[in-house]
């Protein structure tokens, strides 16, 4: 035997519904059944709007999440790189300092071995003028004949003009030949005793 399905109201209305079939009379009110079961399905429904908003948020969080992680990546690349290239020019600055230092080095030795060079010049200027004194002793002690054979003076303008010729200056020569007709007659012993 079949029942019908009473019908649903919306509201507190009773609703009476005949079964033909029986032929009885069914009165039914509905205490809200079909009301709980619209507000359950409601509430069903609004859950579900709920989560979906949940999961719009948390892929929006992901998303932001993302992003952020990007850029912190970005940026903490950008302070390694940073770093490195602070190392690098520390790096390029310790050794143009270096190299400034060696340079000056350099820059001390080439001072050093020009005041080196000096020197040896100096001596060498000594050294020559020791043998320049030397020569003419010798020269003045086999060349020339004694002073009492001929006047000094004219000795002195002999050797003046030879000199001259040679471009040696008459105050050098001239002084170291006086010096030495002045000590006496004997050449030898003149050259012996300069």
């Amino acid at each position: 035997m079949k029942e019908t399905e009473p019908l649903r109201a919306r509201g507190p209305v009773p609703v009476a519904t005949v079964d033909t079939f029986v032929g009885r009379l069914i009165l039914t009110v509905p205490l809200e059944i079909g009301e709980k079961e619209d507000t359950e399905r409601e509430r069903e429904r609004e859950r579900e709007r709920e989560r979906e908003r949940e999961r719009e948020r948390e892929r929006e969080r992901e998303k932001r999440d993302v992003c952020e992680r990007r850029r912190r990546g970005k940026f903490h690349f950008r302070i390694l790189k940073q770093r490195e290239n602070s190392l690098v020019d520390l790096h390029l600055e310790r050794e143009k300092g270096v190299e400034k230092d060696r340079e000056r080095e350099r820059e001390r030795e080439r001072e050093r071995e020009r005041e080196r060079e000096r020197e040896r010049e100096k001596e060498r200027e000594r050294d020559n003028r020791q043998r320049w004194k030397a020569s003419i002793r010798l020269i003045i002690a086999f060349s020339s004949p004694s002073p009492s054979i001929q006047p000094l003076d004219a000795w002195k303008k002999g050797w003046k003009t030879l000199w001259s010729k040679l471009g040696v200056g008459w105050e050098f020569v001239g002084g170291e030949y006086e010096r030495i007709a002045r000590l006496g007659h004997n050449t030898k012993g003149a050259v012996n005793s300069a």
